[in-house]
């Protein structure tokens, strides 16, 4: 038993440090911690938890001047409602049924690994409309929700 905890332990610090650079980092640590024998729903709460060290990242960036707080507080919003969706399916469901769950949205995330390139890296001047505005509160329920229910997908 103490042995698998320092294996977890290790294998999430680095996880970590990996993903502060590349994000994603749920992807690994929750199959490890179902590989490990937690509930699916444990796995994904254990994951959530060590998602508040994002919060260093975002200080750092706000010190730069880099948070556009008006367009991120606004999709906040829409975020948290999917995300409350989403967290409340992962303990409404039953175990079976989060284990496909999980292996669908992993297989669907794959190809983000290839397709994302330097997305978000480069700044560009779009003129935003009530229309975007509408599509991206959309876009961002949408996401909240997945990351609410698995939290890897770098939502």
């Amino acid at each position: 038993m103490a042995s698998e905890i320092i294996i977890v332990f290790f294998v999430a610090f680095l996880v970590r440090l990996l993903s502060t650079l590349v994000g994603g980092g749920g992807a690994i640590v929750i199959p490890m911690l179902l590989f490990m024998g937690l509930p699916p729903d444990q796995a994904i709460a254990t994951n959530r938890l060590s998602g508040i060290c994002n919060i260093f990242p975002l200080i750092k960036f706000n010190q730069d001047k880099q948070v556009k707080w008006k367009i991120g507080l606004f999709l906040a919003i829409f975020t948290s409602i999917g995300a409350i969706f989403g967290s409340f399916m992962v303990v409404t469901l039953e175990t079976d049924i989060m284990e496909k769950g999980i292996g669908v949205i992993l297989l669907a995330s794959v190809p983000m690994i290839f397709l994302k390139g330097k997305l978000g890296l480069v700044e560009r001047d779009i003129k935003i409309t009530k229309l975007r505005n509408f599509g991206g509160a959309m876009i961002m329920t949408f996401l909240g929700a997945v990351g609410g229910f698995f939290s890897a997908t770098g939502v």
